[in-house]
């Protein structure tokens, strides 16, 4: 299986020394950046630790945790005696304090309550929130108002801190929509080059044509694929459909953006394109 992420202004997501995980945030720190993905049920998956306020208590607690499925030292999961998958709570991952120390959602060792969840109110109090004791967990329905400048609620308030909001922003596309991520369009260049090569039963010769393959396709043609989505995205928000979409990109492939007249010149195409 391949997976990576583009970009048109670097190509396939590597970095410099090709051995280095975290790219994004030690190579590319001095960015925001936006991770757009199909609308796929792999690309839903988050750290086991991931940081996220949802049903997080609004005080201590000994047995709130994240749930993480068991795997035995081969990786392979471990199932109950139901057959069901066997689950364990892990601590969810520390953030940072608003000088930039790390701050740690569970109280330490030799307090009264060591190891147990320090809930919202007092999470938010350590960054500086003296009165989120009094606020509500969440508002009901989750449904905060837009005059509270996000102080409504101990839920709201951790949605807004930095760690949670992060530099790094997720869009899902929405589903059996391939023609709005250019990654698509990338895959398929690839995979031609791909069977261009030599038949061969050696696994290091199909990863090495694999890379050579992923290596050949030139930065040119990643930027006109992805020109390609942002014409059928501007064709969408003009209110086109997928087929007078695809024929007005055709007609206009050499234009930025379609023109903002463009749903007058279906009153003089054929019935089947409306």
């Amino acid at each position: 299986m391949v997976a990576n992420f583009i970009s048109t202004d670097y190509g396939w997501l590597h970095s410099p020394d090709g051995e280095e995980r975290d790219i994004l945030e030690k190579w590319y720190s001095h960015e925001d950046h936006v991770l757009v993905f199909d609308n796929a049920t792999p690309h839903l998956k988050r750290a086991d630790d991931a940081l996220s306020a949802r049903k997080m208590p609004k005080g201590p607690s000994a047995t709130w945790g994240v749930l993480q499925t068991i795997k035995d030292a081969n990786g392979n999961i471990v199932l109950g005696p139901d057959g069901k998958l066997l689950k364990e709570k892990i601590p969810m991952a520390k953030v940072r304090l608003p000088n930039g120390n790390p701050q740690s959602l569970y109280f330490p060792d030799g307090h009264p309550k060591a190891g147990f969840f320090k809930g919202m109110a007092q999470i938010l109090v350590e960054h500086g929130y003296v009165n989120a004791p009094k606020l509500h967990a969440e508002c009901k329905n989750f449904k905060c108002s837009t005059d509270s400048g996000g102080v409504c609620c101990c839920c709201q308030l951790m949605y807004i801190q930095p760690d949670f909001v992060n530099v790094n922003f997720d869009v899902i596309l929405l589903k059996f929509h391939c023609e709005l991520n250019f990654i698509e369009q990338c895959w398929g260049f690839v995979k031609r080059l791909y069977r261009m090569k030599d038949q061969s039963s050696s696994e290091e010769v199909l990863e090495c044509n694999v890379i050579e393959s992923l290596d050949a396709i030139p930065m040119e043609s990643m930027r006109r694929f992805a020109m390609r989505s942002a014409r059928f995205i501007d064709a969408y928000q003009k209110g086109l459909n997928g087929t007078q979409a695809a024929w007005a990109i055709k007609k206009y492939c050499g234009h930025h953006v379609l023109p903002q007249t463009i749903l007058d010149e279906f009153d003089f195409t054929p019935a089947g394109m409306r």
